[in-house]
């Protein structure tokens, strides 16, 4: 969940208004059908934001110094994926279905 919650804070960084818009870049549309398994994706931009803890506020150590990130523009998935869908992926790539760490699978397996 901490991995999540890191990705929404970088998009809502990278998409908010201010974000360096002189350097961001557009993923260049792909001109193929989507396969069966694969999810409805949308365009993230590309762009920098400093990350890290200002000194003089109650930082740990791992967020020092303060640095620029950069992100080249890349695709996500417009939704969350579903074990169901996952699944299908798994199935048709041959590899194994990955384990629902107790979130339970909806009845599907």
């Amino acid at each position: 969940m901490p991995g999540l919650i890191f990705i929404v804070v970088v998009l809502l960084v990278l998409t908010s208004p201010g974000a360096n818009a002189g350097e961001r870049q557009r993923v260049q549309p792909q001109a193929r059908e989507r396969l069966p398994y694969e999810p409805e994706m949308m365009e993230i931009p590309g762009g920098s934001f400093r990350m890290g803890c200002v000194s003089g506020r109650e930082c740990v150590d791992w967020e020092h110094p303060v640095h620029l990130v950069r992100v080249e523009a890349f695709e996500l998935s417009k939704y969350e994926v579903t074990f169901e869908e996952y699944d299908r992926f798994t199935d048709a790539t041959g590899r194994a279905h990955a384990e629902d760490e107790g979130w339970g699978r909806g009845g599907v397996r």
